[in-house]
């Protein structure tokens, strides 16, 4: 039987009395894949993750302070930022530079949710191995899958959506099948994904054709990066989901030289405000990044000069 005082530990005060310290509900299991079968939950009145009751509310539990940090974060962009310094934090431990300095200092706020965010994406994958290690492919595993997969898209944290979204389609879906809709989607974000961050548009197409994928976005999308059409890039994009969009930005990249090198081919002058619009990002982004050798003239970009004859 559990003892009342689970989830707890004690320690003695100044004055030698007992004090109780709460330990967090999240952290308190550990990996399955470790081993980990301890016999207390500081909330719930089971065994460890391998138990399904403890699998369901354990998945409450991170839906719960995921909402709470999507409050805190106002919504998925300021979480991403949050993201973004967790992955800066993890930089800093080999390579601390003034521009990771600036950035904390700019983002104590953020710092702060990082920490939260990286309890939860820990979280999500110690549910993830109790469903692997449990067998379970009922809906539930279903449903866990597609949030983890969803929301780190948002995050673009593919340590977690990779793994997570191979396992939903060659072991979960073929034993429980999921709904046309649900179905699609993932396997857009797949070809997304392959065409998009790992640039393997062959597979990306074989994928399409092995699950019969018809959708007319995806389809284009694919077109696009084959012709570098980056005009149609754009606008598939911004026609997108948030999630499709999310996955897509691992090729702006890639565009963004294909539109540099055809403007730079086209003309003599342009407008900024038009070279920002094309390449979806600003003059300095530019500059910094992609060292591009041009001019600003007051609004105007001078990309080469005419040779007098």
């Amino acid at each position: 039987m559990a003892s009342s005082t689970a989830g707890t530990q004690q320690t003695h005060g100044p004055h030698g009395r007992l004090r109780a310290i709460r330990l967090d509900p999240l952290e308190d299991i550990g990996l399955p894949s470790k081993g980990d079968n301890r016999y207390f939950y500081a909330s719930l009145d089971a065994f460890a993750l391998l138990d399904f009751k403890t699998q369901e509310k354990y998945y409450g539990n991170i839906q719960e302070r995921y909402a709470q940090l999507n409050s805190l974060s106002d919504g998925a962009e300021g979480i991403h930022t949050a993201f973004a310094s967790l992955a800066l934090d993890e930089h800093e431990k080999t390579e601390p530079d003034d521009h990771s300095v600036r950035t904390k200092q700019r983002y104590p706020q953020c710092l702060e949710h990082s920490k939260e965010l990286s309890i939860i994406l820990e979280a999500m994958r110690k549910v993830r191995e109790g469903i692997v290690a449990s067998h379970r492919v009922d809906d539930f595993a279903l449903q866990v899958y597609m949030f983890v997969i969803r929301t780190t898209i948002l995050l673009k944290h593919m340590p977690s959506y990779h793994p997570a979204l191979l396992y939903l389609l060659h072991s979960l879906h073929p034993v429980n099948p999921l709904a046309t809709l649900e179905r699609d989607e993932i396997i857009g974000y797949y070809i997304l994904d392959l065409a998009c961050r790992q640039n393997d548009l062959a597979f990306a197409y074989e994928v399409r054709h092995q699950y019969k994928h018809r959708s007319r976005v995806v389809g284009l999308t694919l077109r696009a990066l084959v012709h570098g059409e980056w005009l149609m890039f754009w606008k598939l994009k911004a026609s997108m989901n948030v999630y499709q969009q999310r996955l897509m930005d691992s090729a702006d990249g890639r565009i963004q030289i294909i539109a540099l090198k055809a403007l730079g081919k086209s003309y003599l002058k342009i407008q900024l405000t038009y070279l920002e619009c094309a390449l979806k990002c600003s003059w300095d982004e530019l500059t910094e990044q992609d060292k591009v050798g041009w001019t600003l003239q007051g609004q105007t970009i001078v990309k080469r000069r005419s040779q007098n004859k």
